[in-house]
């Protein structure tokens, strides 16, 4: 462990002073007392503490002896590798660079002063994570690879429940550590990963954490194959990967920012293209009312959650990716929801997803409408669950900005424009949803005209 603590040290200090590639920022948040208090499970650990928010909690104590062997692991990949950066070192001690303090970039990611109890060494802990992290990617992605029978008895990755709680643990707001560090520790074992694996290796960490929670986004492989640059930490390269760049009328697009300080114009900007005034928070009419206007809703296979787009030929189709809420899942929501609410850096399309899918969704029978047509899974879920999910989503959230009321504007003015629709549907539903009222009011009609023509007959006798 001494010779990685040198060894990050050194190249966070190359990183930070000669190439300027790290710039510390505010990225990591406690989350808001108000979202918490909604449903606490999803913002809490159930099996690993990663950082120093949750760190000691007697409930993750036993993960602490797997963290150790995880991290012996990967420091063997570094013995391993130490030959292959021999030249680095000897370019290193040819160019010194003046060291920084380790700890500044890493506490300026926080939004808190992060004190480490005595005893407690601030960097081994952070080395620790970083290891463990990067050691269950790279485990996770043998196994996924080759089903090699070297990892049948380990408790973590051939463990489903296991791997389902770490989903959950690694995408949560409170449970980050800085991007940087999981790079630059990947940096220093790739030639090592490389020389296992004949030569090809992840190509970044990005690779190796959308490889692990590929399963979880149920999404396809060119999550994997794009390019993230900036990140932050795991949640912000998730937050990144959900506006995955697609094509149709809401043209959402990662924003590939070279300048940090070109941030939130860029996304400022964006807002106001793809949301002008923001007259639209939603649709008018939820999903059996768009129907019944003509409106057709199609599932729409995509790599990204928020590729919600329309298309038009003899009638409007709105075409929606698959939506699967599970437990985890809905953690996720949350999560990237309390990020988006707390940073301003950061835009706000999962919670303007949300806002969408609430305005969908009003009724058991939407569910319904909606699991019929693929759009909507996962039947364990009752149809109820999923009204709830998306209205306690919102509970105590404040958008900036809704990235979708170019389309739900487009949306509103067909189904206006269609509104006779609506209201024969609704004459059907009320007066003939079943046989027995159809043939009341088939006798009713045969009675009114008997009645008519007997009248008729009664003023004018032959």
């Amino acid at each position: 462990m001494q010779k990685l603590r040198i060894k990050y040290k050194e190249r966070l200090t190359e990183l930070y002073v000669r190439e300027e590639r790290i710039r510390p920022e505010i990225c990591i948040y406690r989350v808001p007392e108000k979202l918490r208090k909604l449903k606490e499970d999803a913002y809490n650990p159930r099996a690993v503490s990663i950082g120093p928010f949750h760190r000691g909690k007697s409930s993750l104590a036993p993960m602490e002896h797997h963290k150790l062997l995880y991290t012996a692991s990967f420091l063997g990949s570094f013995i391993a590798s130490s030959e292959a950066t021999e030249k680095y070192m000897d370019s290193y001690m040819e160019h010194p660079i003046a060291p920084i303090h380790v700890d500044w970039p890493v506490n300026k990611c926080y939004n808190e002063e992060i004190k480490c109890e005595e005893g407690r060494d601030k960097l081994t802990e952070l080395l620790q994570d970083g290891c463990f992290i990067l050691q269950l990617f790279l485990s996770f992605a043998q196994l996924i690879k080759d089903s090699s029978d070297e990892y049948e008895s380990d408790p973590l990755i051939n463990n489903a429940w296991m791997i389902r709680d770490l989903w959950h643990d690694l995408a949560l707001l409170e449970n980050q550590i800085p991007f940087f560090v999981l790079e630059i520790l990947y940096d220093i074992v790739k030639p090592c990963v490389m020389k296992m694996n004949n030569g090809k290796a992840p190509e970044s960490v990005s690779s190796l954490a959308l490889n692990f929670f590929k399963p979880m986004l149920s999404q396809n492989s060119n999550i994997v194959e794009h390019s993230y640059p900036d990140c932050k930490h795991l949640l912000d390269l998730l937050h990144k990967s959900s506006l995955l760049a697609v094509s149709g009328d809401t043209a959402f697009t990662v924003y590939d920012v070279r300048d940090r300080r070109s941030t939130m114009a860029l996304n400022h900007a964006a807002a106001a293209n793809l949301s002008p005034g923001n007259q639209y928070w939603g649709l008018k009419y939820c999903a059996e009312e768009l129907v019944q206007s003509g409106i057709e809703l199609r599932k729409e296979s995509g790599d990204s959650l928020v590729n919600i787009t329309t298309t038009s030929d003899r009638q409007l189709i709105i075409n929606i990716p698959p939506l699967f809420i599970d437990e985890v899942r809905d953690s996720l929501f949350r999560n990237l929801i309390a990020y988006e609410q707390s940073s301003i850096k950061i835009s706000h399309h999962v919670t303007s997803y949300v806002i969408l899918m609430k305005s969908l969704v009003r009724s058991p029978r939407d569910v319904k409408l909606l699991r019929k047509k693929g759009i909507i899974s996962q039947y364990w879920i009752e149809d109820q669950e999923y009204l709830s999910c998306f209205v306690s989503f919102l509970d105590e959230v404040f958008p900036r900005d809704f990235y979708f009321s170019s389309l739900c504007g487009q949306v509103d003015a067909y189904a206006n424009k269609f509104w006779f629709r609506r209201k024969m549907s609704a004459l059907y539903r009320t007066y003939f949803s079943t046989a027995w009222s159809m043939t009341s009011f088939i006798a009713a009609i045969c009675l009114f005209i008997l009645t008519v023509l007997q009248t008729y007959f009664t003023i004018n006798p032959r």
